[in-house]
């Protein structure tokens, strides 16, 4: 967690002061880190995350065979309610359908750690954009770091040092 969007917004204002850069960094290490959906892309993620020394946590539809889960050291959750109570980093790589659209609204967002990190790699449609900037606004999340779908706002801008957006 290294701060991007600050540090990003510093260089475009044409400074660079690396202690401003470092002021809000996090490493990984130690921290509860969660995916919604265990699937390909999912799997793959808590692959890469484990040599980061974190606690790994997923919930998907279909619990991975007990070798995989012994492997990575991960606790599997029945439900994403349950999982986003205790993660510091939520990434969600579930397909679009009836059940995921819209699943981080207000009250599943209310139910994460205050400062939690929301990572969507997934459809933008399953969280709903207004909640997640109602949730950075109020600092019930720190940071996320891909928002679509806000056409108010421009690419490149950022949305109280909390949001970069890409698209």
């Amino acid at each position: 967690m290294r701060n991007y969007i600050p540090s990003y917004k510093l260089v475009i204002d044409g400074g660079w002061n690396i202690a401003d850069c470092i002021s809000r960094s996090y490493d990984l290490e130690a921290m509860e880190v969660g995916t919604v959906a265990a699937g390909r892309i999912g799997l793959a993620v808590l692959k890469r995350l484990k040599p980061f020394d974190v606690k790994l946590h997923y919930t998907d539809r279909h619990r991975l065979p007990e070798h995989v889960e012994e492997e990575l050291n991960l606790t599997f959750h029945s439900n994403v309610e349950s999982m986003v109570r205790i993660c510091d980093v939520v990434t969600i790589n579930a397909p679009l359908h009836l059940e995921t659209e819209h699943l981080f609204n207000d009250t599943l967002i209310g139910k994460m750690k205050r400062g939690a990190y929301l990572v969507n790699t997934a459809r933008g449609k399953i969280c709903d954009r207004d909640a997640v900037v109602r949730a950075l606004e109020s600092g019930q999340l720190a940071v996320t770091p891909v928002m679509f779908g806000i056409p108010s706002l421009r690419r490149g801008t950022t949305l109280g040092g909390r949001c970069f957006i890409t698209a």
